[in-house]
């Protein structure tokens, strides 16, 4: 997958790859940034190159109101979990797209997070 080839050749991202033979169906296309990065610029930057990002599961299943409600479930409840969730990136997938277009993406997603990174360890 192009993504996988292009993602992989930047430090500033790691992408979540299939393993062990599995096929996955690329519902989404998940990379999890390397820096601190804030996730709500890089979405209003991407969208200002007419390209749009979101994350999956925000706030993660365990914390929607349903099961905090019917549940009782809280912050915490599965730390890596969140800690993931809190971070993770989805790039636009779709059946029709070309290499070209990925392309694209993956380099406009390196100059905006080059732009809005911060060093290990500097505050945001």
């Amino acid at each position: 997958m192009i993504y996988d080839e292009l993602v992989l050749r930047s430090e500033l991202f790691i992408p979540l790859l299939a393993e062990n033979g599995s096929r996955p169906s690329y519902w989404r296309y998940i990379v999890l940034p390397t820096v601190t990065l804030d996730r709500v610029a890089l979405r209003e930057r991407m969208a200002s190159d007419k390209i749009f990002i979101d994350w999956a599961y925000d706030p993660p299943l365990h914390l929607q109101p349903v099961y905090r409600n019917t549940l009782g479930t809280e912050p915490g409840l599965l730390p890596r979990s969140e800690q993931i969730l809190s971070r993770h990136i989805c790039l636009p997938m779709h059946a029709q797209m070309r290499d070209e277009d990925a392309a694209f993406i993956v380099d406009r997603l390196l100059h905006h997070v080059s732009k809005l990174s911060k060093p290990a360890g500097q505050a945001t």
